[in-house]
């Protein structure tokens, strides 16, 4: 009958990562005290109780992450300025990605539509939901008639100054620097990407708390 103190996604994440140290596969005994106690009864029981506690609004607080409305959405691209971040924030929004999708984003996968002539297609390769060719199909990108928007203008600009600066031509990202090809190893590969990641996040969360941001 107690009010949750935490919910029940960060109590789930804490039976996930408890769990992974576990060094057994065995459902937890409760007469013996033996297997993964993480798989108890009481643990679900608990998680169901508190996530029925939410659902009734007497959870804790959820601290979760929102979408941008448009109009917070337009104040950023205005606000960041910076051609490659606008770039990717359109990529992004054009192909309903996230911050990771875009770092992990080559040059290759960008291509001349075969259907459709005058129009580009690109696609998603290396995000968490993609375990092989059918989770990774080819979208066709569109031009909007908004320059603001226009996953065509702002990739146009960005890669002509990135390329043109001679930054561009070494690297095999669209959006990130570096200086792998595809035949290095992949971790490699990925702290490029995870860098280029990071200061992505960071350009957006420092026009989050400019003032010019409401």
């Amino acid at each position: 009958s107690d009010q949750p103190r935490k919910r029940a996604t960060t109590l789930g994440y804490w039976k996930k990562a408890i769990s992974y140290f576990m060094n057994t596969t065995s459902k937890w005994d409760e007469v013996r005290q033996t297997g993964n106690p993480t798989q108890s009864k009481k643990i679900n029981t608990l998680i169901k109780v508190v996530l029925k506690a939410e659902t009734r609004g007497n959870g804790a607080e959820s601290h979760a992450d929102r979408a941008f409305t448009l109009s917070e959405y337009i104040q950023l691209l205005d606000i960041i300025g910076d051609p490659r971040y606008r770039a990717m924030m359109n990529y992004q929004f054009h192909l309903i990605g996230r911050c990771d999708d875009m770092a992990h984003v080559k040059k290759t996968s960008l291509k001349a539509s075969l259907e459709f002539d005058g129009f580009l297609t690109g696609k998603i390769s290396w995000s968490k939901n993609v375990h092989d060719e059918s989770n990774s199909p080819r979208h066709l990108l569109l031009p909007s008639i908004n320059t603001k928007f226009c996953v065509y203008m702002s990739l146009a600009i960005w890669l002509e100054k990135w390329i043109a600066e001679g930054h561009g031509r070494l690297s095999q990202w669209l959006f990130c620097d570096g200086s792998t090809t595809e035949n290095s190893p992949a971790g490699n590969q990925d702290v490029e990407a995870i860098k280029g990641k990071r200061e992505y996040m960071k350009a957006i969360k420092k026009a989050l708390d400019s003032d010019a941001f409401t």
